[in-house]
């Protein structure tokens, strides 16, 4: 065997010349194989992650898309709410318009029944003085 500094030619058992003796060989070839499955297993954890990657950016469009949803349905939600509001406003003062004219009428009303109750005592009075005074 040769020291470090030298290159040592030696054969292994089927009789081939190697440069390393057998023991640095079959660790050299270990390691070979090792190298090769973790590559193997680095590719495949690299198809993994592409499939873990695609699968959030699919559930991030899906959730990006409900996200929009659910702001369109905030905004309608609050258009009602001002809707309702506006309405109720409309109808609150629709309610105060007609009480007014309610009040309008009823004063209307009543002074036009004193009216009336004035002319009737006004008949009744002349008629009364006529009756006396063809007798």
């Amino acid at each position: 065997m040769a020291t470090d500094g030298d290159v040592g030619i030696c054969f292994d058992q089927e009789y081939q010349v190697r440069v390393l003796d057998a023991h640095k060989y079959e660790a050299t070839q270990r390691l070979q194989q090792g190298c090769a499955t973790l590559t193997d297993k680095v590719e495949q954890l690299n198809g993994l992650v592409r499939t873990y990657l695609d699968t959030l950016d699919k559930q991030a469009g899906k959730i990006e898309i409900e996200k929009l949803k659910a702001i369109g349905v905030r905004n309608a939600v609050a258009t009602l709410e001002e809707d309702r509001k506006r309405k109720s406003k409309e109808l609150h003062t629709q309610v105060d318009d007609k009480q007014q004219q309610l009040e309008r009428l009823n004063v209307q009303e009543a002074s036009l029944m004193r009216a009336k109750h004035d002319q009737e005592a006004l008949i009744a009075k002349l008629t009364d003085s006529t009756a006396h005074n063809s007798d």
